[in-house]
Parts: C-alpha cells; structure tokens; sequence
C-alpha cells in the first residue's frame, strides 16, 4: 500500500511539478500524496483488505504521519544530494519496459539476466543517480550491509541490480550510482 502510494506520487509529479532539489515538497504536493493515500486507502478498504476497523483506523492514521514524515525527510535529502525523481517503478526486462534485462557476467563467461521495477531513480546535478527501495518492513540483515560486504556475500543483489538498471535507463553506463533501502515506517525510523 505504501509503496503504491508513493509510487504514484511520484509518477504523478514526474509529470508535472517536480521541485528542485533544494525546494522543499510544498503543501500542495503534501495534499497531492494525502489525496493519492486516501484513494488507495479506499480501494483497499472497498477489497476488506484492512481487517477490524477499529485497527485499520489505528493504521491509516499512523500510515499518514508516516508518508508526512517520507516527504519530510525527502526534502532534507533532495537538498543534501542535489537529487531529483527521474523515474519510479522503473521496470527493466520486463515485457513493456524501457529498459532491458541487467546482466551479470560470471567468471566462467556465462551471464544471469535479472529483471524487475526499482521503486525510484533519481539523479543528481552532478550526473550521480541514486537508487531507492522503500521497505515497509523490519531491518533484518541490511543492518550487516556494509562498504566491505555490500552484497552479504551475493545474498543481496537487489541494490545493484537496480543501480545497473538506472545507468541503463540514464543512457550513462559509466554514472555514479548510489543505491540505498529507505525504511519508510516511524518503526523503523
């Protein structure tokens, strides 16, 4: 749910207002992801994918102080890096996607396809894209990853994988990428 939230949002201003990056998201666009959560909010309730409403009442208030806070927090990172969207859902390899399947060479010469969407791409003035997968779950082993292991030994290509499909996308395959997971839930902080 969130991640669809955002997704549209994104989608939604990538097609007609993005800020610069040291441009704070203004009201307007606060009210633009509260319209979009409450569309999806809707959709989910019309489904009873909610459970008992007194709980979903609960959840639908902290999801919305969460999304306040994404965009919050987004801001102060937009200014820091100089980063704008350029994409979200960013499909590659898929049937209909823009980009094609991120390959990966092995030592004895074969090569492993892997397709799928990041959540979002955006790129800085300096040409550096940065890569973002939003997790709404718990941080289990991304708190092992580290510069001298940033795969978990090959357990964790996800990052990589996207960021090759962000070069693909930008058209640079030489373009600094910096790939992160955003936990996006004030659990996870």
């Amino acid at each position: 749910l969130v991640h669809r939230i955002l997704e549209r949002f994104i989608l939604e201003v990538l097609s007609d207002d993005v800020p610069a990056p040291d441009e704070a998201w203004s009201a307007s666009h606060h009210a633009q992801l509260r319209a979009i959560a409450a569309d999806e909010f809707a959709a989910v309730e019309a489904r009873g994918l909610t459970g008992r409403q007194i709980f979903w009442g609960r959840d639908r208030t902290l999801l919305l102080r969460d999304l306040r806070l994404v965009l919050d927090r987004d801001s102060e990172w937009r200014a820091e890096t100089g980063a704008r969207p350029i994409a979200a859902e960013l499909a590659f390899g898929l049937p209909g996607a823009t980009a094609p399947a991120v390959g990966l060479e092995l030592s004895d010469g074969r090569t492993i396809r892997f397709r799928g969407k990041a959540d979002r791409v955006d790129q800085a003035e300096d040409g550096t894209l940065h890569v973002v997968d939003y997790k709404t779950g718990k941080v289990k082993d991304e708190k092992r990853l580290c510069e001298d292991d940033p795969v978990l030994g090959g357990s964790r290509l996800q990052l990589p994988v996207y960021g090759a499909a962000a070069r693909l996308h930008a058209g640079d395959p030489a373009a600094p990428v910096v790939a992160e997971y955003w936990f996006v839930t004030s659990r996870e902080d």
